[in-house]
Parts: C-alpha cells; sequence; structure tokens
C-alpha cells in the first residue's frame, strides 16, 4: 500500500518513481562530490535527499539529516549537528574505528549546553567551527543533508551585513575540501539560494558543489504515482480521469499530485457522480484556497529588494490575454524599480528567478504564464480579490 503523505517527506515505500535522478544522484556522491539541490518547493527535494540517505545506508554510509529552516544561529545548528552525530555514536552502528582525540572532542562538546555554545561562539568563532570539525572527524563515510538551507542563511544576514553567512559558507566550504573523501553533503534549498549567494558575491562559497536540479515528475511517473495512490484507497478515481487530472494539473508536482487526491477521496461518493471536468474545478479551488499554499507568497521576502516588482508582475499575470512583450511587462514594474537602477537588467533578473522557483514559465512563442493553474488561482484569491 502507498500511504498518501501530503507534506511531510515520503521515504520507504511510498516513494514513488525518480529512479534515473537518483542513480545519476548516486554516483556523483560515491565518487566524492556534493550536491546543490537547488529546486522550485514542492517538488520533492528533502524526500528525494531522504532517498539518497537510505541509500547510502544501505551502503554501508552513515546518513545525517538536518533541516536548518527553524534554526536561528550558529549555536544552534552546531547543536543540531552534535545532535545527530550522538545518535550514531550511542547506537553502536559507526563502523570502523573511532579516533581517540575525535571521542575526546565529542565529550567536551556534549557537556556543553546551548547557551555555553553561544557563549563560546561569541568569544570565538573560529574555535567554534574548529570543533565542529572534530567532531565530524573518523574513518567512516558519511552524508549529510542539510535542508532548507537558504532560510538558515537568511536568519544570518541583515539588510545591511551578511558576515556571518559568509563565515558560515566559508566554513562548510573548507569543511567540505578536507574531508571529501569521507564527508558528502546535499545542500536542499529553494532555487533563490542562487540569487542570494551571487547578489552578495558569495558563489565562490559553492563551486566547489555538483548543482543537482530536480524537476516535477515527468507525464509517466505522475500517473504511476496517482494510479498507486487509487490503488491503495480502493479506486476512488475512475482509471480513465487519471490522465485528464494530470492533463489539468500542468505543473506536475508530487504535492499537488497527493494533495489533489487526499481532496478527492474525502468526496469520492458524491464526487464519482458528478463530470470530471466540474470536479477538477472544485478541488483545485480547495488546494488555491489551502494554508499549505501560502509559502508561495511568504517565500517571495527571499527576493529581497526585487520582492515589490516580483508581486506586481505576478498580479499582472493573473490578468486574462495580457500583453507578453518584454518592453510592457519592464513598463508594468517600472515604478517598483529606483530611477536609478537599469530596468532591463532588473526586469531580467526577476522573471528568471519567478521562472526558476516555478511561478512562471515563458513559452517558445514568448508568452508568459502561470506555470500551475493552481497557483495562479491562490494568487487571485490571495491578492486581487
Amino acid at each position: 500500500m502507498t500511504r498518501n503523505l501530503v507534506g511531510p517527506p515520503v521515504i520507504g515505500n511510498d516513494f514513488i518513481g525518480r529512479k534515473k535522478e537518483l542513480e545519476e544522484a548516486w554516483k556523483s556522491l560515491k565518487d566524492g562530490n556534493s550536491i546543490l539541490l537547488a529546486s522550485p518547493r514542492r517538488v520533492g527535494k528533502s524526500s528525494f535527499a531522504r532517498k539518497l540517505l537510505a541509500i547510502a545506508e544501505e551502503n554501508g554510509w552513515q546518513g545525517i539529516y538536518m533541516d536548518v529552516q527553524g534554526l536561528r544561529d550558529e549555536p544552534e545548528f552546531g547543536e543540531l549537528l552534535i545532535r545527530s552525530l550522538e545518535k550514531i555514536y550511542g547506537n553502536g552502528r559507526l563502523l570502523g574505528k573511532i579516533r581517540q582525540e575525535m571521542r575526546d572532542s565529542l565529550s567536551s562538546l556534549k557537556s556543553l549546553q546551548l547557551s555555553k555554545l553561544q557563549v563560546e561562539f561569541k568569544r570565538s568563532p573560529e574555535n567554534f567551527y574548529t570543533k565542529l570539525e572534530k567532531a565530524i572527524e573518523s574513518d567512516q563515510k558519511y552524508l549529510i543533508v542539510v535542508d532548507e538551507l537558504v532560510l538558515f542563511l537568511q536568519k544570518l544576514s541583515t539588510d545591511t551585513s551578511y558576515e556571518r553567512a559568509e563565515d558560515f559558507l566559508n566554513w562548510l566550504r573548507s569543511l567540505r575540501q578536507k574531508m571529501s573523501d569521507r564527508v558528502s553533503w546535499i545542500f536542499c534549498s529553494s532555487i533563490s539560494i542562487h540569487n542570494f549567494v551571487s547578489s552578495r558575491g558569495l558563489s565562490y562559497t559553492l563551486n566547489d558543489i555538483s548543482s543537482f536540479r530536480l524537476g516535477a515528475m515527468g507525464e509517466q511517473e505522475a500517473r504511476l504515482l496517482l494510479t498507486r495512490l487509487n490503488e491503495s484507497y480502493n479506486h476512488c478515481i475512475e482509471d480513465n480521469d487519471i490522465d485528464y487530472i494530470l492533463q489539468r494539473m500542468e505543473w506536475k508536482l508530487p504535492f499537488f499530485i497527493q494533495q489533489y487526491f487526499m481532496f478527492y477521496s474525502r468526496d469520492s461518493e458524491e464526487y464519482k457522480n458528478r463530470d470530471i471536468a466540474d470536479v477538477t474545478d472544485t478541488i483545485f479551488h480547495e488546494m488555491a484556497n489551502d494554508r499549505q499554499m501560502l509559502t508561495w507568497s511568504e517565500r517571495l521576502s527571499g527576493y529581497g529588494k526585487d520582492a515589490k516588482a516580483a508581486k506586481c508582475l505576478l498580479s499582472y499575470l493573473c490578468i486574462p490575454d495580457h500583453k507578453s512583450s518584454r518592453a510592457h511587462l519592464e513598463s508594468v514594474i517600472s515604478d517598483q524599480i529606483p530611477s536609478d537602477e537599469d530596468l532591463s537588467e532588473r526586469y531580467s533578473t526577476v522573471k528568471q528567478m519567478l521562472e526558476d522557483d516555478g511561478y512562471i514559465i515563458q513559452e517558445p512563442t514568448g508568452e508568459i504564464h502561470f506555470r500551475s493553474p493552481i497557483i495562479q488561482e491562490f494568487w487571485i484569491n490571495r491578492y486581487l480579490k
């Protein structure tokens, strides 16, 4: 049975598809590379990374998963890393010998409380980072996943200073280079991480990591996921309606497929007696109004000075038969761009970020529109009604 997990990472037998991407990513990790998994939200990055952790553990590696989006500072990151390592050392799963110096370092770190870690970091960031490095040293192979990296980096930055974020990224870079034979990393983040580092001149801190783009599901995998869910829940959807549902969905995110099925299965007896087009309209409306869609507005705060122009452009694209010419779209956001800045360059930046993050897509004909009808309806309901 395939469980319908809407929101949390999917693990085990509930994970469907991505075979080719998994093989490619695992080969890269085995070769000693680290991966930057920067993709739009809800594409399944966390589930994909956890599946790679399971593969690594099946091959004798130690796996660590760290969700850093709720952390406030470097000491909290250190505490989470130490706690994750303690689970490995405490349950006897560590393969290979642990050097005495490493045990001593971990022992001293274990005695520290978060408040003491914060004091130590404030007193000497360099010494703090050195201790974290020693805590990882061993003969064991590790795969460490750091999820929601850009959200943590934003916490370390202000409008006027990003020195702490730079120091943190430089430490991670140094750690990767020192331990490339023992530790591989997967950094999961939204596409906005590229804008974060490039706008601050920090791209060099990630130039040793292989970029790995995880897109939406293809036709076959999307059909397989929806079919498996349908089989597990007594075929509540007519089999011949599955292709229509996916065609209407356009952008086949695993989350959207799971969420659609959740709403359908709740009222399946009623929906079976209605036309599938009408049912899909109803469910898309429910999906667009679900609170989990709020991330599609909240994450725009990561666009910094480009957030207002991005919102302006998205609102304009909700207008039926809008004009898609570059000159016209530049004029749409012109009021949000300071007069002393290059309007054309800023438009290119905003448009690229919205495309990368999955809000919009530009067709070969030049027409620009929302990537998903569900996201478009969410935007209309939230900002234009």
